[in-house]
Order: C-alpha cells, then sequence, then structure tokens
C-alpha cells in the first residue's frame, strides 16, 4: 500500500531484565561486589572483564565511547500479538521498537547524540511521538503503566579485546542484551 509505513516482524528470544539479571548473577561462581573502579591495571585477579558501558570512556580511556539518549514508554499488553517484536529503523530520528514482555510492552523509541555528563530527562514530545507511531502501525497497545529515559554505551564499533590481563568488552548502545551471548563466549576463549 503506498505511503504506509514498512516495519519488520520477527520472532526472537525475550529478555526481561528484572528476571534475567537476578539468574545469571546467581550463576556466577564468585561473589559479586559493588563498589567503585578507578583503575583497571589495580584490580585483583588473574583477568579482569571490563564491562562498564559509559564509564569506559574515562575509565579505559576511551573517547569513541558516546552516549546516546533512549526513551521508552512502556504499557499494558492491549491487543498487541506478544509474539513478535517491531522494528523500524529507516529514520534514527523517528526510530520504534516494540519489544514485548510478560507483562507488558515496551515501545521505543530514540537513539540520539547525547552530551558525556548531561543527565537524561523524559521527553513528553517523544512519549507522544512513541504512541501515535504504534496507532500508525496498527498496534493495540495498552494504557501507559511507565516512562523511561536513559542513555546507552555506544562506540561505532563494540570493542572486545584482551589487553595485557584486561578484557574489554563494551559499547553495545542499545544492542547488550541482542549480542551478550556472543560477547560473553567471545570473553571466556579470550580467558581461556
Amino acid at each position: 500500500m503506498a505511503g504506509a509505513p514498512i516495519a519488520w516482524r520477527y520472532q526472537s528470544a525475550g529478555v526481561e531484565p528484572a528476571r534475567f539479571l537476578p539468574w545469571l548473577t546467581g550463576r556466577l561462581r564468585a561473589r559479586v561486589e559493588h563498589r567503585p573502579v578507578i583503575d583497571l591495571a589495580a584490580e585483583p585477579g588473574d583477568v579482569v572483564v571490563n564491562c562498564t558501558g559509559l564509564a569506559a570512556r574515562d575509565l579505559a580511556g576511551d573517547p569513541a565511547v558516546v552516549p546516546l539518549f533512549g526513551q521508552v514508554v512502556i504499557t499494558e499488553p492491549g491487543g498487541v500479538d506478544r509474539s513478535i517484536t517491531v522494528t523500524d529503523e529507516r529514520n534514527p530520528d523517528a526510530l520504534f521498537y516494540l519489544i514485548p514482555r510478560r507483562d507488558e510492552l515496551v515501545l521505543g523509541g530514540c537513539s540520539l547524540p547525547w552530551l558525556p555528563g548531561a543527565p537524561p530527562s523524559i521527553d513528553p514530545e517523544l512519549t507522544r511521538r512513541i504512541v501515535a507511531q504504534a496507532g500508525a502501525l496498527g498496534l493495540p497497545v495498552g494504557p501507559i503503566k511507565r516512562v523511561r529515559a536513559g542513555l546507552r554505551p555506544y562506540r561505532p564499533e563494540v570493542r572486545l579485546e584482551r589487553v595485557g590481563r584486561v578484557i574489554h568488552n563494551y559499547g553495545h548502545g542499545g544492542a547488550g542484551y541482542t549480542l551478550s551471548r556472543g560477547c560473553a563466549e567471545t570473553v571466556a576463549a579470550l580467558v581461556g
């Protein structure tokens, strides 16, 4: 149909961070310690894996790491078939995607350059645009539950390499979960 929006629809494994991260942490053979790190070389251990995201800009001295602003609208499932993921990436200023979760939908968004150090905040106009795009695609989403904004650690190319005893693994932008398994396998190979 001429003038109709174009979107990719595909099935994909779903990751719900609130469920996945505690499960993943529970699989570790070592205890998790939360504390500031200021020097990777000073960290104890045979190997240090640097997955510091945006902090890698300063911690690894990598100016190629820049923040990208992202905002999502989380809604009730409504009448959307939650077995699909929809994305339309032709216009980065009007990026749209839908990620189904067990009890909700994540509608996004944007991927916009952001000044390092500037705090992100929710843009009501962007919220309206995201919801309108869902409607234009004929997606009967439910009521809005919440809106979230944050920064993604972007790098033109993911840094995944070993330098001495430090393995760098960062710069995934908005594709962290998509790339996580493959990157983890590469990290394991670099450790061995």
